[in-house]
């Protein structure tokens, strides 16, 4: 199924965010309970995913506002 309007894409990612938040959650309570290196490796992985799906919120709502995307700079760290 193909994405409509910016409101269906806002919609995908806000599912999108809820599956990935409950899977990096599940990641780091599993390292803090093993403090096993890959569960550490999973939970910074989906750390960096909910950093990119937050970015295309963000991308997202700037466009319904009318604002227009803002793509990062050379040197953005995404603070």
């Amino acid at each position: 199924m193909a994405v409509r309007t910016h409101a269906d894409k806002r919609r995908s990612l806000l599912e999108k965010l809820l599956t990935k938040t409950l899977k990096m959650r599940e990641a780091q309570k599993a390292y803090f309970a093993t403090k096993s290196p890959g569960m550490l490796h999973e939970s910074k992985a989906l750390e960096r995913d909910l950093d990119q799906i937050l970015t295309e919120i963000t991308a997202v709502e700037r466009l319904m506002a009318g604002e227009g995307a803002v793509q990062p700079g050379l040197f953005d760290n995404g603070d």
